[in-house]
């Protein structure tokens, strides 16, 4: 049995970043430390810092007098103010591509674009972006919310449009392409990180190569996710998991590839777990020969 590990596997540079700045200050021995909701989306992470101190909260009424850590995905321009209101030290662990997002939208904002984000309704990093258009943005999920939603606008209306950091291109490419043909400016900035772009080629390519792949992430994870649409789609058997814990030994043979890949906030120790538990596995003789 072959385990490959995708080519770009493990932190990228804005999870590592955030999880380093809140380790420094449990470190400098700052407290009460808060997190509205969880800093990444990882299980495993999360429960490490909540075990060292740092407090999940769902609203900022339960914070006050303390540190208040954004987390990579950003947060609403409301949540800033209200935040500051309350007497909270703000530690900004705000992925720069995300805040590169926000500044773009605030700009085209404030020059009367009708600003669309392409993206998942509901994700933090969305709603954040949308809150910097100060009312004159709309999130667009797929082709068909953007005719229903852009159906009222004259074609003279200044369009312009940013993206999720983690969305696949060819979302991207599909919604611009329909607008182009409806309005007279449209003004498209590509702000899907690097990261994302290369984690997901890499991702595809290896998913083509294997028997089986295993994506290793949160479930709550939007680009662990896609990463599991992407190897799905090229008809190769895949599971999403979180931890080595949740593999089977029944989904192997001995003469199997298989491929790993990982989601952005999935540290490498978690992908290395789950190549150890096979060789483990492999070494007991709990996977089979393969079918005759």
């Amino acid at each position: 049995m072959e385990i490959i590990f995708a080519e770009y596997s493990g932190f990228c540079f804005g999870v590592k970043r955030a999880v380093e700045m809140v380790r420094s200050l449990i470190r400098e021995g700052k407290k009460p430390i808060f997190i509205l909701g969880n800093l990444i989306h990882n299980p495993t992470v999360v429960e490490e810092l909540q075990k060292a101190g740092v407090q999940k909260i769902s609203s900022l009424d339960e914070a006050e007098n303390g540190w208040l850590v954004i987390r990579s995905h950003g947060a609403t321009k409301e949540t800033y103010e209200k935040a500051c209101s309350r007497g909270l030290t703000i530690v900004d662990t705000t992925c720069p591509n995300v805040k590169y997002a926000q500044n773009i939208a605030k700009q085209l904002s404030e020059e009367k674009f009708r600003v669309m984000i392409v993206g998942d309704r509901g994700h933090a990093e969305v709603e954040g972006i949308l809150s910097y258009t100060n009312g004159n943005g709309a999130i667009i999920q797929n082709v068909e919310e953007s005719k229903s939603l852009l159906e009222k606008l004259s074609r003279e209306t200044k369009i312009a449009v940013l993206c999720q950091t983690t969305i696949q291109i060819e979302k991207l490419n599909g919604i611009v392409g329909y607008l182009i043909g409806k309005f007279r400016q449209v003004n498209v900035y590509n702000t899907i990180c690097d990261v994302s772009t290369n984690r997901q080629a890499s991702t595809l390519k290896l998913a083509r190569e294997v028997d089986l792949m295993l994506v290793v992430g949160g479930f709550e994870s939007a680009n662990t996710t896609r990463l599991a649409e992407i190897s799905s789609g090229v008809e190769v058997e895949t599971h999403h998991i979180e931890s080595s814990e949740q593999i089977n030994p029944e989904w192997f043979n001995k003469n199997m590839k298989i491929g790993l890949s990982a989601g952005a906030s999935t540290p490498i120790e978690l992908m290395e777990e789950v190549r150890n538990q096979l060789n483990n596995w492999l070494l007991a003789g709990k996977i089979r020969l393969p079918p005759e």
